[in-house]
């Protein structure tokens, strides 16, 4: 029985892909524009054959617009349009950052700057971003239990740069996905002022939260409506009567 691909075997056989295959495959994933109309006059463009790096271009077939004939990169409007280098080039560098390569590597084995490496991975961060802040990530539900917990960093073995000011991380663990989809976000006080807000934010109505027994979690049921159960970590990992615990959440941590 023949055995089955690896993600890096079939990646490499897409880079042997002519750049028409590549483009056919970027635009099922909707990563390049099927169609386009014209800024100028809205009509339709047509994509066309050409000899430059993609092979094709957009061109506007309506002869009375001053864009008439005018070649436009297929890339214009994606994720691609700031790039020069070929878009197998560009995809090469998103699935290898991906699967945690370095920069160095990328460079020594296609070829590819560290310099436009970065600037990809900038832009893939900036997408990240955007998108997060048009929609809002929202954890939880009507009984799905959502665990909170706040995290410094703390140099193992005492060894490191320790920062100035010790940086505090909160966190929430929706358990109801496996493994659990989580929330973070760097927090300058860890009071209930501070993070009630944020768990108003992000978990959705009915949610059930589960803590430790941190003093600014204590009218989370009070003050926010969620029902509300604690472990205390001085006494117990979970909490013998409830089941509480917070292990989804402090195993980001790690």
């Amino acid at each position: 029985m023949p055995q089955e691909q690896t993600p890096f075997q079939k990646f490499l056989l897409f880079r042997q892909q002519s750049v028409s295959v590549v483009i056919s495959v970027l635009r099922e994933k909707n990563l390049l524009l099927e169609e386009k109309k014209c800024s100028n006059c809205s009509e339709m463009m047509v994509e066309r054959p050409k000899n430059i790096q993609d092979g094709r271009c957009w061109t506007c077939n309506n002869r009375a617009c001053v864009s008439y004939c005018a070649c436009k990169s297929i890339r214009n409007g994606s994720f691609f349009d700031d790039f020069k280098i070929p878009l197998i080039d560009v995809f090469t560098v998103i699935f290898l950052w991906a699967q945690d390569k370095s920069f160095s590597d990328i460079e020594k084995d296609f070829g590819v700057s560290k310099a436009t490496i970065a600037k990809v991975i900038a832009k893939i961060l900036q997408v990240t971003v955007d998108y997060f802040a048009a929609v809002p990530i929202r954890l939880g539900g009507p009984d799905i239990i959502c665990q909170c917990d706040l995290f410094v960093h703390k140099a193992k073995y005492n060894h490191g740069r320790r920062p100035s000011d010790q940086v505090w991380v909160f966190g929430i663990a929706d358990t109801s996905f496996k493994p659990a989809r989580f929330y973070v976000e760097i927090v300058s006080q860890r009071d209930s002022e501070t993070l009630f807000p944020i768990i108003a934010r992000v978990c959705k109505p009915n949610t059930k939260i589960h803590t430790d027994s941190w003093a600014a979690y204590h009218a989370i049921q009070r003050e926010l409506g969620f029902v509300h159960g604690m472990v205390n970590h001085k006494l117990n990992f979970v909490a013998p009567c409830t089941g509480v615990h917070t292990k989804n959440v402090e195993s980001l941590w790690n």
